[in-house]
């Protein structure tokens, strides 16, 4: 008869080891007594539980009456550590980090606190950008893996998308800079903002579809929806307020300030309005100055005109060199 309160198996240096298997119908121990069906406990130093094996998997299964494997802890020969649940690989850490991983994650990943990445980028979707100081948080923005350009801030779906050498760009906004391979030093704010930009600098769009078609023009600045949108090489413009400069093309140096401010120009340059549809009839004319509410708002083709207040030059179409200041100066009667 073996005695009632235990049943121990050793050898000289006091382990046990096991060649087949052990069945119990109670609780098993090792250094104490066990309260739970396998109890490991070391009263000075370690408690290690290790897993061993030459060629087959290390891993521990969790399961039930209907599902012997739903959740695993597991180990592979390529030195990562595995989390699955419902069959299913959700969590992988391994040399380089830590991958969230799974198509079954609906509710995405929460942090209850701070979030550091250093050293590293973040990504929604697409290639990890790469060059040095690069942000990128969207589907496919700073994707190209030829990436060189250094300093550049990508926020959005497809934003900056094509950038190779391009730096010090930002790009804010559903395919802002999505075209951009060289271009530096452009900022574009606002859906489609300088989306077609390929290697111009140092340009400024921000609102939807500012400066939208935008292709080698450089130093122009648009502020406002559809804001010089139709420019494609058009240089050294200035347009703040919807659509002013809407139809420039290639022009230089105009500047338009105001609702639909200089908004028919198309290659005329040097003109300056300031004004709630000031010159926005001018097509091809330059060198044209209109200040207020639709001064020279009928003017197409005159050029060297000064129209300063409400409707000033209002009946002007073609003339030039004529000068009115005043409400109605030299307007329509």
């Amino acid at each position: 008869t073996l005695p009632a309160e235990k049943m121990s198996f050793k050898d000289a240096s006091n382990n046990v080891n096991f060649t087949g298997g052990l069945t119990t119908t109670g609780n098993v121990g090792i250094g104490g007594s066990p309260s739970t069906l396998l109890h490991l406990k070391q009263t000075s130093g370690n408690a290690i539980l290790r897993i061993n094996s030459d060629s087959g998997e290390r891993r521990i299964d969790f399961g039930d009456s209907t599902d012997d494997d739903g959740g695993r802890i597991k180990y592979d020969a390529s030195d990562n550590m595995l989390l699955f649940t419902n069959g299913s690989e959700r969590l992988r850490i391994n040399s380089t980090g830590v991958d969230v991983t799974g198509t079954a994650v609906t509710d995405g990943l929460t942090v209850a606190g701070n979030l550091s990445v250093d050293g590293g980028t973040i990504k929604l979707d697409g290639n990890y950008p790469i060059g040095t100081g690069n942000v990128a948080l969207g589907d496919t923005s700073l994707d190209d893996g030829s990436l060189s350009g250094g300093y550049n801030t990508a926020i959005g779906s497809g934003t900056l998308s094509e950038n190779e050498g391009g730096a010090n760009n930002v790009g804010l906004g559903y395919n802002a800079l999505t075209l951009n391979t060289s271009g530096s030093s452009n900022v574009a704010i606002g859906a489609q903002a300088l989306d077609a930009n390929t290697t111009a600098s140092n340009n400024v769009g921000i609102g939807f579809l500012a400066l939208t078609a935008n292709t080698t023009g450089a130093y122009n600045v648009a502020v406002g929806s559809n804001s010089l949108d139709a420019s494609t090489t058009g240089t050294e413009n200035v347009a703040v307020g919807h659509a002013s400069l809407g139809a420039v093309t290639d022009s230089t140096a105009n500047t338009a300030v105001g609702h639909n401010s200089g908004a028919s120009i198309t290659t005329g340059d040097s003109n300056t309005f300031f004004g709630h549809q000031a010159g926005d009839a001018t097509t091809t004319a330059s060198n044209n100055t209109g200040v207020g509410k639709d001064a020279l708002g009928v003017n197409t083709t005159g050029t060297l005109n000064t129209a300063v207040g409400a409707n000033a030059l209002q009946a002007n179409t073609t003339a030039s060199h004529n000068t009115g200041i005043g409400n109605n100066a030299l307007g329509a009667t």
